[in-house]
């Protein structure tokens, strides 16, 4: 019996730093990429047990407002800056985006030359999985 006290303390133990550790997550800012990736990995294993505790929905939600945070003080303000910014940081290159919009519309987007459609803001933010406001800053 004393065994089994000391595992389920154990246990118990465990899980109020993974709940400190989530709570500390979802009120705290992001303090770099690599932070911003494993908060993201979290909101991902939220939202699979979200159907499961609904209270875990707002906790993803909490976490998706700090990502947004970072996002919006963190990536650069005009559209074509932003996209360059995100394909160096994802290593995309632009025949990675053919599904978007062909090399030389990209290569033109990026040169300032082009603006972007609305067609081509949905796809590049369903592609980096950013809002799509993070494009319409022009």
């Amino acid at each position: 019996m004393e065994q089994f006290i000391k595992e389920l303390t154990s246990l118990i133990e465990q899980h109020v730093d993974e709940a400190n550790k989530l709570f500390t997550a979802c009120t705290s800012a992001v303090v770099d990429e690599f932070d911003l990736i494993k908060r993201a990995e979290l909101i991902d294993h939220l939202e699979q047990a979200t159907n499961a505790t609904p209270a875990l929905g707002h906790l993803s939600n909490a976490l998706l407002d700090q990502l947004e945070q970072y996002e919006y003080t963190t990536l650069p303000a005009e559209s074509r800056l932003v996209l360059h910014y995100l394909m160096k940081a994802n290593k995309v290159k632009q025949k990675d985006l053919a599904d978007i919009a062909t090399q030389s519309i990209i290569s033109e987007i990026l040169n300032g030359k082009r603006r972007m459609t609305v067609k081509q803001i949905k796809g590049f933010s369903q592609y980096f999985s950013v809002p799509v406001t993070v494009f319409m800053n022009d």
